[in-house]
């Protein structure tokens, strides 16, 4: 069959035609649409998941600022206490021990030395707690544990290097001014 030879009659089709241009017509803007809907939502996908992490954020603000409240109604504004918690926090770090919480005692500013008492609440294995509690006490400044309690991990199993512990820590630390 010769293809130069093949006519069409669009006369006779001219509704069939019409029809299939409408259609063409239709899928192809309804993909435009489509797409242009796809970009909106994809957009406000992300405004919601950027909404959360602002609202997470805050939450972590807040909670951080609570914290700082219990530092600032204890007295804990010397470059000491924070120098203290900081060697406190690498220590803890070096043996894996997962501070939970830190509740500042009193701060007291006697002549030549200030005395900080603070509270630690600890997750760790039990012998890297007492590497822990050895380091704390070999620290620069005269590092008195004055209260220890250790209890068995609700979690199942066992720390890297024995059971896993939680432990309530009391300290005073005896710092002499600069």
């Amino acid at each position: 069959m010769d293809m130069s030879s093949v006519k069409i009659n669009f006369k006779e089709h001219k509704e069939k035609i019409f029809i299939l241009l409408v259609v063409i017509a239709t899928i192809f803007f309804g993909r435009k649409i489509l797409d242009a809907q796809k970009i909106k939502l994809i957009s406000s996908q992300d405004k919601i998941s950027n909404y959360q992490q602002r609202i997470e954020l805050a939450r972590e603000i807040n909670s951080l600022n609570k914290e700082l409240g219990k530092f600032k109604n204890s007295g804990w504004q010397t470059e000491e206490s924070a120098a203290m918690m900081g060697e406190i926090n690498d220590i803890a770090s070096q043996y894996g021990i997962e501070i939970l919480s830190f509740d500042p005692g009193g701060l007291q500013d006697n002549q030549y030395y200030f005395t900080l008492a603070m509270v630690l609440n600890v997750n760790a294995d039990y012998f890297n707690l007492t590497k822990f509690l050895s380091a704390i006490e070999d620290l620069e400044a005269l590092t008195k544990i004055t209260s220890l309690q250790i209890t068995p991990s609700p979690e199942p199993g066992s720390g890297e290097y024995g059971p896993a512990v939680k432990a309530n820590i009391g300290i005073i630390a005896f710092i002499l001014k600069k």
